[in-house]
């Protein structure tokens, strides 16, 4: 038999799925839902694991739910930051449509949202674990299982903070791509189409300062021209010399923000890490239910700006430049 070389979680996450309907499309996703299931519940310390287990039922059940309305609640705060905000900060969100897979967020959030809601209202009603297991299994198409929710709350959170980092990396290189990739003033397209060189660094200035102060162009240009000194460049300084300069402080701040992204992933890049998330909330969720992994990708964007909003990602303005630690 099949099953019989199963142990363990193994044998849980079998059992999980016993009963469900799925077509090839879902294949992949479930088996790697399953593998996730398998490291998730590895990556539960002990302590969490008798915290679980000596926890109430009935507080448990709470605990999910409120994973699930925070979602929502997070949804619901995502699209009224992308539609309240404006410059720097809206550029940020127009960013994060490939992360929710949607160009009309509006429409889509509100809907996704309001639907889920009605399910999170009949998964709080029920009134005993058995009428919430069968609800859980009814939404979502898994059995409820704990451990793994967990497992996809700790990965989400991880996510939130890659995301932010991942987004600010993307998004500056290509907003700066025509200074990093030109380490001279004579080779940028801007010069090459009949700029002036003196026009070209002062561009290239305010929108690297532009960027590193979220907006703030006058303290970014302070910022770097502060770091610009350091360099050796001053007011005597040739345009050639200084933009020559500007391209490498560019250059070591983007790789800064690389390893910024690499740090917040454990190493692993973005892309593989947000496919771990994906396969922690197929784990704890299943694959059935499309809106409650929308809600939960919108939720995600929602916290990534909040990140980035408040400062969390480490930018020029505020951390030692490049040049200082490569001299150090």
């Amino acid at each position: 038999e099949i099953g019989s070389g199963l142990v363990g979680s193994e044998m849980c996450i079998r059992d999980r799925l016993q009963g469900a309907q799925f077509n090839n499309e879902d294949f992949d996703v479930i088996l790697n839902g399953l593998a996730s299931a398998i490291v998730g519940k590895g990556n539960i310390t002990k302590a969490e694991k008798r915290e679980i287990e000596n926890t109430d039922k009935k507080e448990l059940r709470e605990n999910t739910v409120g994973i699930l309305e925070n979602n929502v609640a997070g949804a619901e705060a995502a699209l009224n930051e992308q539609l309240a905000e404006d410059g720097w900060v809206a550029d940020l969100w127009e960013g994060m449509k490939w992360l929710v897979g949607s160009d009309n967020l509006d429409e889509k959030v509100k809907a996704d949202i309001s639907k889920y809601k009605s399910q999170i209202a009949e998964l709080k009603n029920t009134k005993t674990q058995e009428e919430f297991e069968a609800k859980f299994k009814e939404i979502f198409g898994v059995k409820y299982d704990p451990e793994l929710i967990k497992a996809y709350e700790k990965k989400q959170e991880a996510l939130a903070g890659a995301t932010a980092t991942y987004m600010l990396e993307n998004d500056y290189n290509e907003k700066l791509k025509d200074v990093i990739d030109n380490p001279e003033v004579s080779k940028h397209p801007a010069y090459l189409k009949g700029a002036k060189k003196e026009q070209v660094y002062e561009d290239a200035l305010n929108k690297f300062a532009d960027y590193v102060a979220q907006g703030d162009t006058a303290a970014g240009r302070k910022d770097i021209e502060e770091n610009l000194k350091k360099m050796g460049i001053n007011e005597n300084s040739s345009v050639d010399d200084k933009y020559k300069a500007l391209q490498k402080l560019a250059s070591d701040y983007k790789k800064l923000l690389h390893d910024n992204t690499m740090k917040a992933t454990d190493g692993k890049g973005y892309n593989a890490f947000k496919k771990e998330a994906d396969d922690s909330y197929n784990a704890a969720f299943g694959s059935k239910n499309d809106i409650a992994r929308r809600v939960s990708d919108y939720n995600t964007s929602q916290q990534t700006g909040a990140m980035v909003l408040n400062g969390v990602i480490c930018l020029l303005y505020t951390s030692p430049s490049p040049r200082d630690r490569s001299l150090s």
